[in-house]
């Protein structure tokens, strides 16, 4: 506590083993209250009370500005989702031409005047995780939503209650839904340091706010989406949802690292019997993620006294979570075990759906895009066999020239 600077009648509260807020971390009062700080895109403070901040923000935001704002994980780029000019400006400084941005709102009623909600999907954005929750556009939304520049041929939007209360505030002064996404280049992690905050999201918003709190564990917003049918799909799992616990439904005394994917990767480990998942921690391309990954995972270390005694690693021997897999390793000098991509998909599946222990044979259909094959090849569409522990490729599309390296995978139009 003696970061936070509070107050005698706090710390008292904060000590007293019969008062409610008895090592409560968020507590504060006015006397030591959590102080806002409004930065220009310079990172210059401006000379703002405390009173005036909030509806500095509000006023931004309704004469067309990004504001980057300081949420439970990170900070947030906000505007006017009404305004499909500021909508483009943020397309073009997050160089992110047209993948969907999800909206905020301040209300479920407000909500509910632009897209059509099962009950389920009210249920999990009421929940305490506050996610995004993929939802059907009404035909005629009332909030006279941007809609061709917020989700550009979509028939669905992303949608989200306010996670905090500052991001309450802020929602229910502007009045009117916004647009809300992570304050990063599409890929890379989340900023959430406020002096990288200071010093790099100039680039991105007018308007920076902070305030006095330190986030360690950064996170991104979860992502959830339903089948018809109300199965939950979990798209992104990460603020709210991640990092979180799992029991295992079988024998797990050793401890095992899994390094997880290079695209939206997070990694995993067992102890005890138990499955840690981390959350989303981006795209392992850039610097910024991998440095992400190595904070994270240092910091699940140290806290779980974990060290690995196996680590499994994707075969590829390109990708930084391959790299990050063979040094741990060699640090814990534990045996390293490289798993095709596409049989670590179908594992997955079967682990899903309890079926790794069953003994009857199963197939599995893999469309996924490119993954490091067991002969070297590059595979992408294959059907495996499983059979009591053992997985077999038993067929594939055939192999084809590649051109352009990586951009046909991730361009179909290109294979096609």
């Amino acid at each position: 506590m003696a970061a936070l600077d509070t107050c005698m009648a706090c710390d008292e509260e904060y000590l007293s083993l019969h008062n409610r807020r008895y090592h409560s971390q968020t507590n504060s009062c006015p006397a030591c209250a959590i102080n806002l700080h409004y930065y220009d895109a310079n990172g210059d403070e401006a000379s703002l009370d405390q009173s005036s901040i909030l509806y500095a923000i509000i006023d931004a935001l309704k004469i067309g500005k990004i504001v980057a704002l300081k949420g439970v994980g990170g900070y947030l780029l906000l505007c006017d989702a009404t305004n499909k000019d500021v909508i483009h400006l943020l397309r073009t400084r997050k160089q992110r031409p047209a993948k969907p941005f999800a909206l905020l709102y301040a209300d479920m009623d407000m909500l509910q005047a632009d897209v059509q909600l099962k009950s389920y999907e009210i249920s999990a954005l009421l929940d305490r995780a506050a996610p995004i929750v993929l939802c059907r556009l009404k035909l005629n939304p009332e909030n006279n939503l941007a809609i061709a520049a917020i989700a550009p041929g979509l028939p669905s939007i992303g949608a989200m209650l306010p996670a905090s209360p500052l991001l309450q505030l802020v929602a229910d002064g502007f009045g009117k839904p916004l647009v809300a996404t992570s304050a990063n280049l599409s890929g890379s992690p989340i900023v959430y340091d406020d002096v990288q905050a200071r010093n790099w999201l100039g680039s991105f918003a007018d308007v920076i706010i902070s305030y006095d709190r330190m986030i360690t564990a950064p996170q991104d917003d979860s992502v959830l989406q339903f089948t018809d049918h109300g199965k939950k799909i979990v798209l992104r799992r990460s603020r709210g949802l991640a990092p979180n616990y799992h029991p295992v439904p079988f024998d797990a005394q050793e401890a095992i690292l899994a390094t997880g994917a290079e695209l939206k990767s997070a990694f995993a480990l067992t102890k005890h019997n138990r499955l840690f998942v981390s959350q989303f921690l981006g795209d392992q391309s850039s610097v910024e993620a991998q440095d992400s990954f190595a904070h994270t995972y240092q910091q699940v270390a140290n806290v779980l006294q974990f060290k690995p005694a196996l680590v499994l690693a994707d075969a590829h021997p390109g990708y930084a979570v391959r790299q990050v897999g063979d040094t741990i390793a060699k640090q814990a000098q534990a045996p390293i075990v490289l798993v095709q991509h596409h049989e670590a998909h179908f594992a997955a599946v079967l682990a899903e759906n309890h079926l790794l222990h069953k003994p009857n044979p199963v197939l599995g259909f893999i469309w996924d895009g490119t993954g490091y094959g067991d002969d070297q090849q590059v595979w992408g569409g294959e059907l495996f066999l499983y059979e009591r522990g053992h997985m077999e490729r038993v067929a594939q599309l055939d192999y084809f020239p590649q051109l352009m390296g990586d951009k046909m995978s991730k361009e179909p139009r290109l294979s096609a």
